[in-house]
């Protein structure tokens, strides 16, 4: 297990890498200058990202992390629950501003869209 200062370390980095990811894509034309941060998810990825039972409220790493960043840079986070195969079209289509949701980083998707690096890796079997 990572000790908690290790763990603050990479949160903190992966949040700088997705918040210059986020401010970095927020130059185009087409996006008008908002407060809010579109944020898509497909909640159904324990424990990165899924829906309480009790409260209703999306949670996980990936939610938990993408929050903070949208408090670091000052905009409020609204969460969208996509269907996992729709969040990369919603990104091209501008529906979405960022992605939080678990997604492994391949060619194919990486022709399509950029992603932030790694803040985690997943053992192939």
């Amino acid at each position: 297990m990572l000790n908690s200062k290790l763990k603050k370390l990479i949160i903190g980095g992966c949040m700088l890498v997705m918040a210059g990811t986020v401010i970095g894509g927020c130059g185009s034309s087409t996006q008008t200058t908002s407060n809010k941060l579109i944020v898509g998810t497909n909640a159904t990825f324990v424990p990165f990202e899924f829906k309480d039972e009790k409260t209703q409220d999306y949670t996980g790493f990936d939610i938990d992390l993408i929050r903070a960043i949208g408090k670091r840079i000052n905009k409020d986070v609204e969460l969208k629950n996509v269907a996992f195969d729709a969040l990369i079209p919603a990104l091209n289509t501008h529906d979405i501003d960022v992605a939080a949701s678990g997604m492994t980083i391949t060619k194919a998707r990486s022709e399509k869209v950029l992603f932030s690096s790694p803040y985690y890796e997943n053992a192939l079997l």
